[in-house]
């Protein structure tokens, strides 16, 4: 019955423009609100998959560490045949100085070979004797550029290097961003036979990164889950000599933290959908007030008080749905806004990345519109509780009274 009378009933109440520019501000405060709750889901949302796409630059799924010794590559082997392990590289992983342009700055020097270091990170890397490859931070902060030359002092043992450090000339063959702000600033690749001949480490690593298994796995598994399975296959296959940890591990804490963080904060902003839901609230009983007239009228004709009540559920529905388009638009848009304008560039050095992006999922979108809904059914039916207790009669004395 609602439904077939539901246009000549809002064709009735909906003639005036004030009208309209009152619904209209009533949809553009309530999306607004949605899209402030999405965009702070978004980039919480965005920082976690940035860092973690960031961290992979330089990474495996896993690395292992060894922690009192360096290993021969034979080490690994019966480990990785276990766990079907296939796709790996080994790294000689050393802190250094670099100097340049008489600034020194400190580094992590990795040596790889680098058809497998390109094979695990899926971007190609080619390095000869003699050449490094520096962060894009670390070519800035020592005004380099490619084609320059920078000299690396290694701070080795008294064993290894002779008593004295030395410092050894390098070309820079390339300045590559490794997305994280901290591995800008530090990370130096250079090629690994280079790095054990100078280091007196001849056929020795400290550090090994690789990928997943491909197969063996359920397709259906998450990733995650995934890795941290063979992270604990490894751990009881390798002992106590090595640390086995995945590639975000250096920011779990922080990765944990925004996942808090992220729930903390939209529960919060809910305040500020329900102060949009009063707006609407406030619209239908300035509507009931102003239209009391034709609601009387029609009421009078028949009309049961339940049916107006639920033409008042679907304006409502009506309105969430208008919102909901608006707020999907004003988050793609500041997402745009976000990830384009030079205003909104991060410091790399409090947030370690330098741009975010604004990453939302359906999961989202069902839960901050869902919520939403609950919120003006909720209210609406508080609202239009007492009008619902109103008699036919208190309309004819307000009319004729």
């Amino acid at each position: 019955m609602s439904l077939r009378v539901f246009p000549s009933f809002a064709k009735s109440l909906f003639t005036e423009k004030s009208t309209f520019r009152f619904v209209f501000a009533v949809c553009l405060g309530l999306g607004f609100s949605m899209s402030v709750i999405l965009c702070t889901i978004g980039i919480m949302d965005g920082f976690d998959q940035t860092l973690r796409e960031g961290l992979k630059t330089t990474s495996g799924d896993i690395n292992i560490y060894t922690l009192h010794h360096h290993a021969k590559k034979s080490d690994f082997e019966q480990a990785f045949k276990r766990s079907g392990v296939i796709d790996f590289a080994e790294i000689l992983q050393m802190e250094a100085f670099a100097v340049a342009n008489d600034i020194s700055k400190g580094g992590l020097v990795k040596g790889i070979e680098a058809q497998k270091f390109s094979s695990i990170l899926k971007n190609k890397f080619s390095l000869n004797e003699g050449e490094i490859i520096i962060g894009t931070e670390l070519a800035h902060a020592l005004k380099l550029q490619q084609g320059d030359s920078i000299s690396l002092v290694f701070a080795g043992s008294s064993e290894s290097l002779g008593g004295l450090p030395r410092p050894h000339v390098l070309k820079v063959a390339g300045v590559y961003d490794f997305k994280v702000y901290e591995h800008n600033q530090r990370f130096v690749l250079m090629d690994q036979r280079f790095l054990q001949d100078v280091t007196g480490m001849t056929d020795l690593i400290n550090v090994v990164t690789l990928n997943l298994p491909q197969d063996g796995w359920d397709k259906a598994m998450p990733y995650l889950q995934r890795v941290e399975m063979l992270l604990a296959t490894l751990k009881r296959d390798l002992g106590r000599g090595y640390s086995v940890r995945p590639f975000w591990k250096e920011y779990a804490t922080l990765l944990e933290a925004v996942k808090v963080e992220k729930f903390m904060v939209s529960i919060v902003l809910q305040l500020i959908v329900v102060i949009s839901i009063f707006n609407l609230l406030a619209f239908i009983v300035y509507l009931n007030e102003r239209k009391s007239r034709e609601i009387f009228l029609m009421r009078a004709l028949g009309l049961a008080s339940r049916n107006i009540h639920r033409i008042w559920l679907i304006t409502g529905f009506l309105i969430w749905l208008l919102a909901c388009g608006l707020a999907a638009i004003f988050s793609k848009l500041f997402g745009l806004i976000l990830w384009n304008l030079e205003f909104f560039k991060l410091p790399g050095d409090i947030y370690h990345l330098g741009r975010l992006k604004l990453i939302l999922s359906t999961d989202d979108y069902l839960l901050v519109f869902g919520l939403t809904f609950l919120q003006i059914l909720f209210f609406i039916y508080l609202g239009l509780w007492k009008l619902r207790r109103r008699p036919i009669l208190h309309g004819l004395r307000q009319e004729f009274g």
